[in-house]
């Protein structure tokens, strides 16, 4: 079971939060529609965060050097559900800050989505595909207070394949979690 800690943001570039929260302030943020953050298993060294806002969610699962591997972000519908809009992925070589490769997954309410792979090191190079989706594995309730666990599902399971990066020459980025 993940332990949750509140934050009114997340500092990327430091990996650090800022202006820690109460349960009961989150509560209250929440409630009232305001921005917070969850850090989840650790206000120092989490393994992922959510970015709670009115209209949207972001999930971001972080690596052993707080970096962002994996970024889900959904948008809030007219019906109140999240649509997950975007996927990223980064991998990093060694402990540098930059990845060398970033796969993103950028999906359309018509049931397309539009595929980014980009190889950053040793020199940068794209690829751009298209496919359709199963619309309906990316719709998810908006969560209530404290009950974050469907969108922190590392793997979830999606109608398009994804998969995971190598440093092969021949890779083109894709990575699986089905």
């Amino acid at each position: 079971m993940s332990h949750f800690f509140f934050c009114e943001r997340w500092h990327a570039l430091q990996r650090q939060p800022l202006g820690m929260l109460n349960e009961e302030q989150a509560h209250a943020r929440h409630f009232e529609g305001a921005p917070y953050c969850v850090l989840v298993n650790s206000s120092k060294t989490p393994t992922a965060i959510l970015d709670v806002i009115a209209h949207g969610v972001g999930v971001e699962f972080l690596d052993e050097h707080l970096r962002s591997r994996l970024v889900y972000r959904y948008i809030a519908s007219q019906s109140g559900e999240l649509f997950l809009r975007t996927i990223l992925f980064r991998k990093f070589q060694g402990s540098s800050k930059d990845p060398a490769y970033v796969t993103a997954y950028i999906f359309d309410a018509g049931g397309e989505v539009t595929v980014r792979h980009e190889r950053m090191l040793p020199i940068r190079q794209s690829r751009i595909s298209q496919a359709p989706f199963a619309l309906e594995n990316n719709i998810e309730a908006y969560p209530a207070f404290g009950h974050y666990e469907r969108l922190l599902d590392f793997s979830r399971r999606f109608g398009v394949l994804i998969g995971q990066a190598s440093d092969s020459d021949n890779d083109t980025g894709v990575f699986t979690l089905l």
